[in-house]
């Protein structure tokens, strides 16, 4: 839904700006039912997770090493004597050391988000296919959205029968994502 969003507003306001006639008429039913196809998913993805997801089997939040950093950061500031300075300075490059640990160990975990249906942490994540064929046709119509608002000045108007293979990818998704999840309700 964000990625449609951005889109579609970066691309109006594009326009707006480069025609120069202040033309505020440029979204077109494409894009609309883009937008709808999108909203509709997610709307009805977090509705699903929301109603049959088990809370225990959901990811633990991570640490804040950001306020941790900060509070030994105070502490060495208000410490009085050498050795609480140099208890401070070790905590801190610990901390500092186990942030730097946690990104390196996280870098892709962004991409396994988006192509992974498993939020248990006990269980391996392995790739959705229908996750994945979402992500591939959003990107494609998306790139194909990009090139007409670059090259021919104009929000692009796709053929119903792409619009219909977004939606089937949608409802592909969403079908895939309530049949595990309607497993795990009591």
């Amino acid at each position: 839904m964000a990625f449609w969003f951005f889109l579609v507003v970066t691309g109006f306001f594009f326009l707006w700006l480069i025609t120069g006639r202040g033309d505020i008429d440029t979204i077109n039913s494409t894009v609309l039912t883009l937008l709808g196809i999108s909203a509709g998913t997610a709307l009805s993805a977090a509705f699903i997770t929301v109603n049959t997801t088990d809370p225990d089997k959901l990811r633990p939040p991570d640490r804040n090493f950001r306020a941790e950093i900060r509070a030994a950061k105070d502490e060495l500031e208000s410490a009085k004597t050498d050795q609480d300075k140099a208890a401070a300075n070790d905590k801190i490059k610990k901390l500092n050391a186990e942030l730097d640990h946690w990104r390196s160990k996280h870098r892709n975990q962004w991409i396994l988000d988006l192509l992974c249906e498993e939020n248990d942490l006990s269980k391996p994540q392995l790739m959705s296919f229908h996750r994945f064929q979402i992500i591939v046709w959003t990107l494609v119509l998306g790139l194909i959205f990009c090139s007409d608002v670059l090259t021919k000045l104009g929000m692009p108007t796709f053929d119903s029968t792409l619009l219909v293979l977004m939606g089937i990818s949608s409802g592909t998704y969403l079908g895939f994502k309530f049949a595990p999840a309607a497993k795990t309700t009591p």
